[in-house]
């Protein structure tokens, strides 16, 4: 199938596009801050998701605990995503997510 574009993320719901540990529920965020932080990710996303092209590379720096480029990594699994992030507690909850 094709990959995901912004109008096909916009028909997505959020059971369908934060499954499992992309939710940032998963972190354990308060209910308002969880869909704000949904409604970002789905707002930058469905920005990035079109500039991607196959085998695209892409690096987050401020990647924080990763919940952007762990999405996109999981609607656009044929480019390469590199997330930076100075602060190990932040870091190390982003690698125990894309494990």
């Amino acid at each position: 199938s094709a990959a995901p574009q912004q109008s096909q993320i916009a028909g997505m719901s959020d059971e369908q596009l934060f499954a499992g540990e992309l939710d940032p529920a998963a972190g354990k965020l308060g209910a308002d801050r969880t869909l704000r932080k949904r409604q970002q990710l789905r707002s930058v996303a469905s920005h990035v998701l079109p500039l991607l092209e196959p085998g695209s590379r892409v690096v987050e720096f401020g990647a924080g605990c990763g919940h952007l480029s762990l999405l996109l990594a999981s609607l656009r699994p044929d480019c390469l995503f590199t997330l930076v992030e100075v602060k190990p507690y932040t870091s190390n909850i982003a690698a125990g997510r894309g494990a």
